[in-house]
This record gives C-alpha cells, sequence and structure tokens, in this order.
C-alpha cells in the first residue's frame, strides 16, 4: 500500500513541479473568465506543493520497499496466541452475588 501511494504521490508531485501552467488549467481555468492567466506566485505555489509532494512520495516508496516486512497473521497464530481470562469479580476471581439480601429487601419502602 506504501509503495502505490508513493508512486501516485510522485507522479502527482511531478505534474505540479514540471507543468504547473497545465495543472492550474486542469484545476482552476474553468473557475475565471476566458482571458485570465495564473500569476507567477500561484504558478511558484503549485511547484513548491508538488516538490513536497514528490518528496513525501519517495519517503513512502522507500520505505514500501526498503522498511520492515509485517508478518502476516496466519490461523496458527490465532490458535497459540495466549488467552485472556474474564473474570466477573471487580480484582478477584470470585463471581460477584447478584441476589439481594434480606436487608435490602425488606429496606424498600412499599407503597
Amino acid at each position: 500500500m506504501k509503495i502505490i501511494l508513493g508512486i501516485i504521490l510522485l507522479a502527482i508531485g511531478a505534474l505540479n513541479l514540471f507543468l504547473p501552467y497545465y495543472v492550474w488549467i486542469i484545476n482552476d481555468s474553468w473557475k475565471m473568465d476566458s482571458k485570465s492567466e495564473p500569476s507567477g506566485g500561484y504558478l511558484l505555489y503549485i511547484r513548491i506543493v508538488g516538490g513536497v509532494a514528490m518528496a513525501v512520495g519517495l519517503v513512502l516508496l522507500l520505505v514500501g520497499i526498503f522498511g520492515p516486512k509485517e508478518k502476516p497473521v496466519t490461523v496458527e497464530d490465532v490458535i497459540n496466541s495466549p488467552q485472556v481470562e474474564v473474570t466477573t469479580g471487580y480484582g478477584t476471581d470470585e463471581p460477584q452475588n447478584t441476589k439481594a439480601s434480606p436487608e435490602t429487601e425488606n429496606s424498600t419502602p412499599k407503597r
């Protein structure tokens, strides 16, 4: 997944870095009137964003290729995993008494 995302970011970043005018045409020209052109500052902004996207894409690509490999979980791993013991008491292994005691039954006000 990291490799695919890295390749996508590299491609988008390269478009932004090397062809900022065409990126402006695709993204923003339809919002303007027919005689508008992008400013130099906006083209610089598109190039900077493209450079950052390429840097992030390159890092993701390298981590995906050379980074640590995760071991897939197998059925044997699940079967041999330590089991968690569930208790019913708070800090004790004894089950809690859910029956009402005679004192509490008698102390209930009658209507």
